[in-house]
């Protein structure tokens, strides 16, 4: 079967001396792996440039019934610089490791697909000011477009944050559930107030940044998918 699909490039890990494998977002099928060449040859290395982390390119995959690895056909690019300068290489890897690890067990969707292309022209069109904060915004707002949200209604000053039941409550809840307590859990709420005008307005310190992404990443393993282990958060950790 071949589909004409736009695609996001995630991850790649070297399968062997001549093959790769990428992982991709693909707007007609959702989480694909390719098989890309790992040759020297200029079509491979076109095509490698094509599949950087966090780029976006057109293709037609090649989706055998059966099969769990695709490949891909007249790949070409669809006019978005796949190089970036160092700061936002290490955003876009470390969003390409955390989508590959959301996506992958993800239907496709209209609104999720609009979503991550969306963060794809974001890597390169903010401020440096705006790029120190962009992977907290993307990540919170994923919430929403997966539906599990924080449910910002219930907050009260000085209540705490449940995280398995994603709401506020104003005592710790008893059964063994994990929670943030009211002083960081207010850093959720500046989350819930970023958007694309303001995100490059608003400081916060490494250790603060740095606190508000394991509260996330906590939360997407409640919810959704364990992100223990990714490959890039101590980089991106030190990045900022």
């Amino acid at each position: 079967m071949y589909v004409n699909s736009r695609c996001l490039a995630l991850r790649t890990i070297k399968y062997s001396d001549a093959k790769s494998i990428v992982s991709v977002w693909s707007d007609a099928l959702g989480f694909i792996t390719v098989s890309v060449s790992a040759g020297a040859g200029r079509e491979a290395r076109r095509r490698r440039a094509l599949m950087m982390p966090m780029s976006v390119f057109e293709a037609v995959v090649d989706a055998k019934p059966g099969h769990e690895m695709v490949t891909l056909r007249d790949v070409r690019s669809v006019g978005v610089v796949a190089g970036m300068d160092g700061a936002r290489t290490i955003v876009a890897l470390f969003m390409a490791d955390f989508f590959e690890r959301v996506l992958r067990n993800c239907q496709p969707d209209v609104s999720l697909t609009a979503y991550v292309f969306n963060t794809a022209a974001l890597l390169r069109s903010v401020s440096q000011a705006a790029l120190a904060n962009l992977h907290l915004f993307v990540i919170y707002r994923l919430t929403g477009v997966l539906g599990f949200e924080p449910d910002m209604s219930t907050w009260r000053a000085g209540a705490c944050f449940d995280m398995r039941d994603g709401r506020w409550r104003l005592v710790p809840p008893s059964d063994g559930n994990r929670y943030i307590d009211s002083d960081r859990s207010e850093g959720l709420i500046l989350l819930d107030r970023l958007n694309i005008r303001n995100i490059g307005r608003v400081r916060l310190s490494r250790d603060r940044r740095n606190e508000l992404l394991d509260g996330l990443l906590e939360y997407y393993t409640i919810h959704h998918t364990p992100l223990t282990g990714l490959t890039s958060l101590e980089i991106v950790r030190t990045l900022f």
